[in-house]
């Protein structure tokens, strides 16, 4: 298996990432833990169709939708033991 290449950033994007951390921008608050999660497929499409409506991808979607929860302190209608 061949190594990957390393992408070179350009002269612009080095500038800008200057600029980013000239202003103070927090990379690791900016940074995003992936996980693994299982969703019936009946979100997914919901999700995916409201990508199509909206232009915004759907992974985003689902964390705006999990985000709102969270900030609206809501609770799941349902505790399973």
């Amino acid at each position: 298996m061949e190594n990957p290449k390393l992408k070179v950033n350009t002269p612009e994007e080095e500038a800008e990432i200057q600029r980013e951390f000239d202003k103070g921008f927090d990379f690791a608050k900016a940074m995003r833990k992936g996980i693994f999660i299982n969703l019936d497929e009946e979100i997914i499409d919901y999700f995916k169709a409201l990508s199509e409506e909206t232009g915004r991808g759907y992974q985003t979607l689902i964390k705006d939708a999990l985000m709102y929860f969270k900030d609206k302190k809501l609770k799941p209608k349902n505790v399973w033991k």
